[in-house]
């Protein structure tokens, strides 16, 4: 009997010490994946949108309106390019579109030729007009009408291409896509923009690129987790970022969130991407530089870690 107490005790003590192992397992798998924020160290920063802003036609720049570091916003005019000529072939070709001078008389000769064909009716049911001669003043009357429809139609002809005409002549200013810096300004005024003869696809545009502007209010921040944390980082998860530098500004913190998680695993080292979206206060981050990403943990992160541990 007493052999069989103690026994009993002995499965009671190890039972307790299997959930008492079991509870700080869990608590440590929290503490380590969903309950607690996740650091990422040697984070890159990089720019959200950088852009090279490109001629859209070889000509020679007349004007470059910015320099490096200049803001620009939006549809800001950043150069523009010799129009003379475009202007006057924009003037040409709008007024042979707005002329109707061909259609005006092609509708004068329907309308005269329709009044002889009034007239040939009552002579052709009076038998004063030869058959031959009324089935003319009819085909008269149809051949004008299609001219006149073909008038009509080189009117629109010319319209488009006066339409045409003006898209290049904007096409001679250049503007931003973005609002951003002027990171760099690769040409000067008087110098002449054209495709480069030798190569073809994005290549052969270099000899047009003009600028490059980079968005400076937000930046990504990218850095690599442990594949232990794919199933714990989710796009939305707020994110609290420093820069690894010894200066003043470094102490500041900068917020964000989880924008993208690659769902591939490194084969060399077993981690995978994680990319946030970080508002640039003040303007003191900047692409190139280094930090330590934060990723705080979620409800929802927080409770799978939970039902994984079970």
């Amino acid at each position: 009997m007493h052999i069989r107490k103690l026994l009993i005790a002995a499965g009671v003590t190890l039972a307790a010490l299997l959930t008492a192992g079991m509870v700080a397992a869990q608590s440590e798998a929290e503490r380590s994946t969903g309950g607690a924020a996740i650091s990422l160290e040697q984070c890159v920063f990089k720019w959200k949108d950088a852009r090279v802003i490109s001629s859209r036609i070889p000509g020679t720049i007349a004007e470059i309106l910015v320099q490096e570091g200049d803001e620009v916003d939006a549809d800001q005019v950043l150069a523009r390019l010799d129009d003379r000529i475009a202007k006057i072939e924009y003037e040409i070709q709008k007024l042979i579109g707005d002329s109707d001078l061909a259609i005006r008389v092609q509708e004068d000769k329907l309308a005269e030729y329709k009044a002889r064909l009034d007239s040939a009716d009552t002579l052709y049911k009076n038998r004063a007009m030869s058959k031959e001669d009324y089935r003319l003043a009819v085909v008269n009357v149809r051949v004008n009408q299609t001219l006149l429809l073909q008038e009509v139609e080189k009117q629109k002809t010319e319209q488009l291409k006066s339409d045409r005409a003006l898209e290049t002549l904007k096409d001679h200013t250049v503007t931003s896509p973005i609002k951003g810096v002027v990171q760099k300004v690769a040409r000067r005024e008087q110098e002449s923009l054209s495709p480069n003869e030798a190569g073809q696809g994005p290549q052969s545009l270099q000899g047009l690129q003009l600028f490059r502007i980079v968005a400076s209010d937000k930046l990504w921040v990218e850095g690599f987790a442990e594949q232990l944390y794919l199933y714990r980082i989710r796009p939305g998860q707020r994110v609290q970022v420093q820069i690894n530098l010894d200066v003043p500004e470094a102490r500041e913190m900068f917020e964000g969130k989880v924008v993208f998680v690659d769902p591939e695993i490194q084969a060399g080292n077993g981690t995978f991407m994680v990319r946030a979206e970080v508002e640039n206060r003040a303007s003191l981050l900047k692409a190139g530089l280094r930090g330590t990403m934060r990723i705080l943990p979620d409800d929802s992160a927080a409770a799978d870690a939970r039902r994984r541990t079970r």
